[in-house]
C-alpha cells in the first residue's frame, strides 16, 4: 500500500504541475496517459482492453460501470483522444483532483438539482455536435455492493437530443484492485470490453427509459455483473 500510494504521489505531482503549463489539449492527454500507463506498469496492474471504440465514426455517448476509482484510468487508457469525461460536479472543488480534471477538459455535472442538470445534458449535446464522444459512468457514485446500479438518464436524454448512438462498456477486475471504502490498492488485471453501439429507437421520453435499460443490460453482460436495484 505504501509503495503504491508512493508512485501515485511521485508520477501524480509532476503529472499535475505538467499539465497546468499552457499545452495543448491533445499534449496533455499524451502526458496523462503516459503518466498512468507508467503507473500500472510499476504497480503490477495489467489493463486489457477487448474491441475498440472507432475514431470514424459518428460521436457516442460511451457509458460504463462504475465499481473502483481505477475505472477512469482504465477507460483513460482504452479510449480515443477525442472522448471527453463526465464526472461529478463535486470533484470540481477539491484543489488537486479538481484543477486537474479541469486541465483534461473534463465536464462536472450536478447530481439531483433539476435546474442545473438541464444545463448539464445541453453541455453534453454540445459537446456531441461538435464530435466528441462523451464518457460517462450512470450509475453515479461508487457503492461496496457489486453489481449494476440502476442508471441515471441524463446520458440517454443526450442521445435521444442528438440521434447518437450509445456505446456500452464493461469493466472487470477493478473493484478487487482498489475495494471501495478501503483505499487499500492490490496487484490484480482490469478488464475492459467495449460492445456494439446500441440506437435509440424514438424521440420520447419512453425511447430514453428504454434505451437506459438496454444499455444497462448490455454493460452488465459485459462485464459479468447482475443488475441490482440500488
Amino acid at each position: 500500500t505504501v509503495y503504491a500510494w508512493s508512485l501515485v504521489a511521485l508520477i501524480g505531482l509532476p503529472l499535475w504541475m505538467a499539465v497546468q503549463l499552457p499545452l495543448g489539449r491533445r499534449l496533455r492527454w499524451m502526458l496523462t496517459r503516459a503518466g498512468g500507463r507508467s503507473l500500472v506498469v510499476l504497480t503490477g496492474i495489467h489493463v486489457r482492453v477487448h474491441g475498440a471504440l472507432s475514431t470514424d465514426g459518428p460521436p457516442a455517448i460511451v457509458v460504463a460501470n462504475h465499481s473502483s476509482f481505477v475505472d477512469a484510468l482504465a477507460l483513460a487508457l482504452a479510449l480515443p483522444k477525442s472522448a471527453v469525461f463526465v464526472t461529478s460536479s463535486d470533484m470540481e472543488h477539491q484543489r488537486f483532483i479538481g484543477s486537474f480534471l479541469c486541465r483534461l477538459d473534463c465536464i462536472f455535472v450536478h447530481r439531483g438539482r433539476a435546474g442545473q442538470s438541464e444545463e448539464d445534458v445541453q453541455t453534453m449535446v454540445d459537446l456531441i455536435r461538435a464530435g466528441h464522444h462523451v464518457v460517462i459512468f450512470p450509475e453515479g457514485s461508487i457503492t461496496q455492493t457489486p453489481g449494476v446500479r440502476p442508471f441515471h438518464l441524463g446520458a440517454f436524454a443526450v442521445a435521444r437530443a442528438t440521434g447518437c448512438p450509445v456505446i456500452p462498456i464493461g469493466i472487470r477486475g477493478t473493484r478487487a484492485i482498489v475495494p471501495p471504502g478501503t483505499g487499500l490498492p492490490h496487484h490484480g488485471a482490469a478488464e475492459v470490453t467495449i460492445g456494439p453501439p446500441i440506437a435509440p429507437t424514438g424521440e420520447d421520453f419512453i425511447s430514453e427509459v428504454d434505451l437506459s435499460r438496454r444499455a444497462r443490460r448490455a454493460v452488465a453482460e459485459l462485464s459479468q455483473q447482475p443488475e441490482i436495484d440500488r
